[in-house]
């Protein structure tokens, strides 16, 4: 009864292991093998690279969206000519019994001349103006297009000073006899076959300007990474997200596993030598619960920015379980979950250059929470750490130091976010039935009702108790 007791217990924690490990696996987005980080304007930090295949030099956003907006200001629009507006003008003119023969004569010329150059509105006549359009494509009933200037266009309003400027016919006069009646637009947008074209534009801009062939130089290390250079960087970054073989994604899935159940087995076998009497499942359950939450944090945040990493308060988990368990498996697990973290950051040497020390200053620096000035003291000696790690960094990187306060601003909030470790010390006493300083401290206090009521009914014990403390304190 007792094997078969042990042997399910070993099956319990080997199933916890084996979830944990995939749960890690699943939390992170999937990588690829260009994980550089690169800034135009700034050293290559890396060795020399080559193309290792070919690749397009990718557009970017900027430069498709001037070309799609250069396509559409130079677009020529299409238009149909309303033929019947002709024949309509025509017929009125020759039905209006108060024109005179000679007037009749002019009009009618001036007519078929007008509706021949085409007739637009006054606002598409502005509009064109506007952006400076040259032609149009017209075509009538036979659907032949054919290119006509815009300066040759006319609107109703100059359709009547052309009338005037051209044949013997006054302005008054025009105006008397309501000519105007007789000009209207006969050049309409032909809105589908304008749209469809235009589509056909837009999509038959290429999205790349280049090609590198395999083998190729594309920048070596110390070098100041310009503008061509970054584009071809992130063309190659897009080809391996986009066209990675699958059996090489494979490989990277089944080594990121590999290390995490790696990193994970240290701390097993770290508990089996060091601390047996760690081995119960209520352990185990909130060891991982920790990591899960601090791990789960880190790939939200390696979701929305990569870049914000330093976000995440590393340090609150080993404080935690600095608080209720012991210094040296606080900076265990802390150094295990930073290490497996630093698997799936851009910069990984300096992440964990950053956290591990962290995580040395935060189990150093908190020997055991009773005050509330302790945890700002740890907080503050956390901030300290992070900003002079990453100056240090940054001078050895770039050779010199430019304040930047964004990174700083980073440490400060992760500093903030360790002063809520109050309420998740009392969250998991309650979970896991776990005692802590705070506590303690808590319990001790004479005005507490527990001992007020002990102090009532027992006052001899009572009195007896609080000498004992002060004697073992």
């Amino acid at each position: 009864m007792k094997f078969k007791y042990r042997h399910t217990r070993a099956l319990v924690y080997i199933l916890m292991f084996v979830v944990t490990t995939f749960l890690i696996f699943k939390m992170f987005p999937q990588r690829t093998h260009f994980d550089k980080k690169y800034e135009v304007g700034k050293p290559w930090h890396y060795e020399l690279l080559t193309a290792p295949f070919d690749f397009p030099v990718y557009k970017t956003k900027i430069e498709l969206s001037a070309e799609r907006d250069s396509i559409k200001r130079f677009f020529v629009p299409y238009y149909i000519a309303d033929l019947s507006k002709k024949k309509s003008a025509l017929s009125a003119l020759m039905a209006d019994s108060l024109i005179d023969r000679e007037t009749r004569y002019y009009l009618q010329k001036a007519i078929q001349n007008i509706y021949k150059k085409g007739v637009i509105s006054q606002a598409e006549y502005d509009d064109f103006q506007k952006l400076q359009l040259k032609y149009i494509n017209v075509s009538d009933s036979s659907n032949i297009w054919r290119k006509v200037e815009v300066k040759s266009l006319l609107t109703p309003s100059s359709a009547i000073n052309y009338i005037s400027s051209t044949y013997p016919i006054s302005t008054s006069r025009l105006d008397s006899l309501n000519v105007s009646r007789l000009v209207g637009v006969s050049l309409n947008v032909d809105k589908n076959k304008s749209d469809m074209t235009l589509n056909e534009l837009l999509k038959s801009i290429p999205l790349s300007s280049g090609m590198v062939q395999a083998g190729e130089r594309i920048i070596d290390k110390g070098e100041i990474v310009k503008y061509e250079q970054g584009k071809i960087l992130d063309s190659l970054a897009k080809e391996y997200s986009q066209n990675a073989p699958d059996k090489d994604n494979r490989l990277v899935s089944i080594a990121d596993i590999f290390m995490i159940a790696a990193l994970l087995s240290l701390f097993v076998v770290y508990v089996v030598l060091f601390r047996p009497e760690f081995i119960r499942l209520k352990n185990a359950a909130f060891i991982i619960l920790m990591i899960l939450i601090v791990i789960g944090a880190a790939s939200l945040i390696m979701n929305y920015d990569p870049d914000m990493i330093d976000l995440v308060p590393f340090t609150l988990m080993a404080i935690i379980i600095r608080i209720f368990f012991d210094g040296r498996t606080a900076l265990f697990v802390h150094n295990i979950v930073v290490l497996i973290v630093a698997l799936f950051v851009p910069s990984p040497f300096i992440f964990i250059m950053l956290h591990i020390p962290a995580g040395m200053i935060a189990v150093s620096t908190l020997k055991q929470l009773t005050h509330r000035a302790q945890l700002v003291r740890s907080a503050l000696s956390i901030f300290i750490t992070y900003a002079l790690i990453y100056s240090c960094c940054t001078i050895i990187d770039t050779g010199n130091f430019v304040f930047t306060w964004h990174p700083y601003l980073v440490f400060a909030i992760n500093a903030l976010l360790l002063l809520f470790a109050y309420i998740l010390i009392y969250i998991f006493e309650k979970m896991f039935g776990y005692l802590s300083d705070v506590t303690l401290v808590e319990l001790s206090n004479i005005n507490n009702k527990l001992l007020m009521e002990f102090s009532a009914k027992a006052p001899g014990t009572f009195q007896h108790v609080i000498q004992v403390s002060t004697l073992v304190t």
